[in-house]
C-alpha cells in the first residue's frame, strides 16, 4: 500500500563512514555525472537533491517512474529551496515532511509572466 502524500517524509542521514542515505531514489539529473547529495558547500549535487525533492513532493503519481522531467517551475525554484531549506539543515541527518515541501511551494507561487511584446 502506497504511503499517502501528506504522510510521506524525506529522510537523510550520513553514517559513520561518511556514506549518505536517503529514503527515496534520485529520479532527476541536472548532469548525468553528478548524483544528488547533501553537500551544502557544493551547489550541483545539492541543487539536484532539491530538484528531486520538489518533483517527488508535487508529482506523487510519478514517483515510481525511473526518470522524471521536472517542471520549469521546479527547476526555477530548486536553488531557492536548496538555499532556504537544505543548506541550513543538520549535516548528519534530517527529516522533512512532504507536506512542508508542498507548503514551501505554496508560499512561492509561480512568477507572473510578462505579456509578450
Amino acid at each position: 500500500m502506497a504511503t499517502p502524500l501528506n504522510d510521506r517524509v524525506f529522510r537523510f542521514h550520513q553514517d559513520r563512514d561518511g556514506h549518505q542515505h536517503f529514503n527515496f531514489h534520485q529520479r532527476v539529473w541536472l548532469d548525468a555525472a553528478v548524483p544528488m547529495a547533501f553537500t551544502p558547500g557544493s551547489w550541483r549535487p545539492l541543487m539536484t537533491l532539491a530538484l528531486n525533492m520538489l518533483v517527488l513532493a508535487t508529482e506523487p503519481e510519478r514517483r515510481q517512474t525511473s526518470a522524471l522531467q521536472p517542471s520549469r517551475r521546479a527547476r526555477g525554484l530548486a536553488r531557492q529551496f536548496a538555499e532556504e531549506c537544505l543548506r541550513t539543515a543538520p549535516a548528519m541527518g534530517w527529516v522533512i515532511p512532504c507536506e512542508v515541501v508542498r507548503s514551501w511551494l505554496t508560499a512561492h507561487p509561480p512568477a507572473a509572466r510578462s505579456p509578450s511584446a
